[in-house]
């Protein structure tokens, strides 16, 4: 979604600020014990809804954000329940 909204609005100079959070994944992966899992996807999460509001506030109609905003915090809701629970 981000990549396309990238390429047609022509920001080439920002092809690569969607590529930020799937690296950090794979890097937690190699990098990162498995008990801090969670953390890493809720941040990988928050990181994907900043560039959404920041690089696209203006490309995203406002129900997009609106959405986007409400499906990112029930997400991330029940990975910080089974973080704090391990």
């Amino acid at each position: 979604m981000q990549w396309r909204k990238f390429i047609d609005k022509n920001l080439k100079s920002s092809f690569a600020i969607p590529m930020i959070p799937v690296i950090y994944l794979w890097l937690s992966f190699l990098f990162i014990p498995d008990s801090f899992f969670q953390l890493i996807v809720i941040t990988g999460l928050l990181l994907v809804l900043l560039i959404d509001f920041t690089f696209l506030k203006d490309f995203n109609e406002k129900w997009f954000n609106k959405m986007r905003l409400i499906i990112t915090f029930f997400a991330i809701l029940p990975l910080t329940y089974n973080f704090f629970i391990q």
